[in-house]
């Protein structure tokens, strides 16, 4: 395949690959693909209580994700851009005080009618939230985070901490934590799908318990491997990747919240238009001219981006 490959300190190790929608060249050149990510949220931290047993940190929220085709842009005209931050996963709480993790931040495009605004995944709640003094429920944002679990020596499905609400169009809602004296916070809300809470209300779980899933996001076409906007399960502190909006994991027992991978923004637009990308932001260009489609991934950094005819 003829592919030219432009990099501004930006995404590696890219292979491209023709997805059959893109073979059809539009009528209008100036009409583009554009998917706007923002950071996913952090997993809230786990604590222990000796003899009784561990409480894992709720799941965070991915990152909110708006994507859309048409013409959106005006050639020679700057338009300024954003990259959101993941949320900082919260801390343990061995001998001391499990925190909530962070909310991810925004990530912004302006365009010729105004601008698209991705929202931060919240964040997700502590494990045993009420013993440590923190809000139970989970952060909103883009998707919700999951809520903390709460101690106590009965079993009650719906007396901890609720998930946070998603924004509507761009992610889920967060899921329910557990009330028990070893039990997992919720699952965080991924872009397709709301967090899980694996508990019936009518079912007693194990004193081990068992992570609750957060929701599924998306496979990205281009890219088999590449998944983005899932929320982050309770339990399993594993961060999200840079640049998917992945939420961050819950942390377990005594253990650190996983952080949210960061967003990004990603325009695909016909060869016969070229790009500027302002010094401020760290961007990927790939020009495929067996396609005749050139792919920009914009991955971190705050500066203007214009378009001309090539």
């Amino acid at each position: 395949m003829g592919i030219k490959s432009i990099s501004n300190g930006g995404l590696s190790g890219y292979k491209s690959s023709n997805v059959s929608k893109t073979q059809e060249v539009p009528a209008n050149i100036y009409e583009l693909d554009y998917i706007v990510l923002a950071g996913g949220g952090g997993g809230g931290g786990g604590k222990n209580h000796p003899g009784w047993g561990g409480h894992a940190g709720a799941g965070g929220g991915s990152g909110g994700l708006i994507k859309g085709f048409g013409e959106i842009f005006v050639l020679g005209t700057n338009y300024a851009v954003s990259i959101g931050g993941g949320g900082n996963g919260g801390g343990a709480g061995g001998g001391a005080q499990a925190n909530n993790g962070a909310s991810g931040t925004n990530t912004t495009l302006v365009y010729k009618d105004g601008t698209h605004t991705a929202i931060g995944g919240g964040y997700g709640s502590s494990g045993s939230y009420n013993y440590e003094g923190n809000s139970a429920n989970g952060g909103n944002g883009g998707s919700g985070g999951g809520g903390g679990s709460r101690f106590n020596t009965y079993y009650n499905y719906n007396a901890a901490g609720a998930g946070g609400s998603g924004t509507a169009g761009q992610g889920q809602d967060g899921a329910y934590g557990v009330q028990r004296q070893a039990a997992n916070g919720g699952g965080g809300g991924g872009f397709t799908n709301a967090g899980k809470t694996n508990y019936s209300p009518n079912t007693t779980p194990s004193a081990s318990g068992q992570g609750h899933a957060g929701g599924t996001g998306l496979d990205w076409s281009n890219h088999p491997q590449f998944e983005y906007a899932f929320g982050g399960a309770a339990g399993g502190a594993t961060a999200g990747s840079a640049n998917t909006g992945q939420a961050g994991r819950g942390g377990n027992a005594n253990g650190a919240g996983g952080a949210g991978g960061s967003g990004l923004v990603y325009l695909r637009f016909r060869n016969e238009l070229t790009i500027t990308v302002g010094a401020g932001l760290s961007a990927s260009t790939f020009i495929n001219t067996d396609n005749g489609w050139t792919e920009v991934y914009i991955t971190a950094g705050s500066d203007d981006i214009s378009f001309a005819l090539t």
